[in-house]
């Protein structure tokens, strides 16, 4: 009718890969505007991180999903990790600190990336 929008269910990489890729670029976005480590933005802190460091915050912030729904619409177990789920799905205030996080602390180690630490062609 012009006013409203169809909202239709979906699953499976067709949904899970445009979240995933926005978690990423959520991650890369907190170091880059400063929010470590004090879960307040100071540009003072901001650094471009690795592409290691933005994989490996996805991973920790993944939580197991227990069950899964067939099409038939049974609830189905399932193993983790697994084909189904992976590592599970992002829980991004699992891993980064915010003004609103209780009892978290994080601790990164490494370098920040730049040009000097990059792969150039041929390498």
């Amino acid at each position: 009718d012009g006013e409203h929008c169809d909202v239709f269910k979906s699953a499976g990489t067709s949904m899970a890969t445009p979240i995933a890729a926005g978690n990423a670029a959520l991650i890369r976005e907190y170091f880059t505007k400063g929010y470590y480590p004090s879960g307040m933005e100071t540009a003072e802190d901001a650094f471009n991180p690795s592409g290691a460091l933005v994989k490996a915050m996805m991973i920790a912030s993944a939580q197991e999903m227990l069950k899964h729904q067939l099409k038939t619409g049974v609830l189905e177990d399932m193993d983790y990790p697994s084909n189904e789920q992976g590592f599970g799905r992002p829980v991004l205030d699992k891993v980064l600190v915010l003004p609103s996080s209780e009892d978290m602390s994080l601790y990164v180690v490494g370098e920040a990336f730049n040009d000097n630490n990059a792969l150039h062609e041929g390498e």
